[in-house]
């Protein structure tokens, strides 16, 4: 520690002196309009929509709760999707960063590939979901807007995850190739662009049908993508438009993120619930034990009876992959907690149940 401290000020120093440096090149210099003109947008249309009440107007047009037909089933159907195919192309972005021979041979490739895939690991993954959401702690429209429930009366202890929308954000990772190819080839970039912008505003606005977000969780989470996408291409070119060489230090840093963003980024609050008929309530009946309600492979202890009458209200929290699913299901069989697409782990439940009282704990 001791022969550490004097090196400290050179440590600065040379740090110092590389932000000049990158200031100095061309690449920087368009970084910093990029950004002014993401949050010069974002921003003030954020807070329009906010302080007009908009945002809470948009929340019940768009709203369409029923996923068993029609727009529903479509949104239902992007939320499963819509984050999940740009999530694998940006894994291979990630592995081919570990796969030098890519550099040489296909600069161009290699270069889009690191900026995709730290784009999704940085921007939709440890900004999005760990510092923005947590910081921002604001609930989901259906948990209050669509209810009729104010924030106030939300339990102590409820963790919001409205702000900002993490399938939209992995939806706009999609644009970033599009800061990588702008100088080479301007044409492609402006494609992709809007391409990856309209999946993004699509797969935003079917979480919308679903109740999961508001208009401004969709924007900010595509601000936030799209200017970590231009930070990094402007951070890993070098002179004369090539790509800086990524050491391995970056690929630790870059796999630190990923670990912190699944591990901490994912933690999930749900409500599920279930309309109980006759046939519901007898599963319930055969399903209860001491311990509480078995519901598939969980055993959820049973809380105060709260929520509509005849209902079976279910609340889920720990942690999932971010196009994961877990909801409440009804066979001839049995009432169970279906998970899908999600690396689940450290799940825990409490059922509430509004029903006669052979249920009642």
């Amino acid at each position: 520690m001791r022969r550490m401290i004097p090196r400290l000020p050179a440590l600065l120093h040379s740090v110092n002196q590389g932000i000049h440096t990158w200031l100095a090149q061309s690449a920087a210099r368009t970084f910093l309009p990029e950004q002014s003109l993401i949050w010069g947008l974002a921003l003030p249309i954020a807070l329009a929509l906010w302080l007009s009440g908009a945002d809470v107007w948009l929340a019940h047009a768009a709203y369409h709760p029923n996923t068993a037909e029609g727009l529903g089933h479509a949104a239902w159907a992007l939320r499963q999707w819509g984050a999940a195919v740009p999530g694998y192309v940006a894994a291979l972005g990630l592995v081919a960063l570990a796969w030098p021979p890519m550099a040489r041979r296909w600069p161009t490739l290699y270069y889009t590939g690191a900026v995709m895939a730290l784009t999704a690991v940085l921007g939709a993954g440890l900004i999005n979901q760990v510092l923005v959401q947590n910081a921002a702690d604001r609930p989901r429209p259906r948990e209050t807007v669509l209810t009729g429930t104010p924030a106030t009366a939300l339990p102590a202890e409820f963790e919001g995850n409205s702000m900002p929308s993490g399938h939209a954000g992995m939806a706009f990772v999609l644009a970033a190739p599009a800061f990588t190819l702008r100088r080479r080839f301007p044409k492609a970039a402006a494609a992709v662009l809007v391409g990856g912008v309209a999946a993004g505003v699509t797969v935003g606005g079917a979480r919308m049908v679903l109740g999961a977000h508001y208009a401004t969780d969709v924007l900010i989470a595509g601000a936030i993508s799209l200017a970590t996408a231009s930070v990094l291409a402007a951070l890993f070119q070098g002179q004369n438009g090539r790509m800086r060489a990524l050491g391995w230090r970056w690929l630790a840093a870059g796999a630190l993120a990923a670990g912190v963003a699944v591990v901490g980024g994912n933690h999930f609050k749900v409500t599920l619930s279930l309309p109980l008929t006759a046939a519901s309530t007898a599963h319930l009946v055969a399903q209860r034990t001491p311990e509480g309600l078995r519901l598939g492979t969980l055993t959820c202890p049973l809380g105060t009876p709260e929520g509509p009458h005849n209902t079976l209200t279910v609340r889920v929290e720990g942690y999932g992959a971010p196009i994961s699913t877990i909801q409440i299901t009804e066979n001839d069989k049995e009432i169970s907690i279906s998970r899908h697409q999600g690396l689940f782990h450290s799940l825990r439940c409490t059922a509430h149940i509004t029903a006669p009282t052979p249920l009642m704990p």
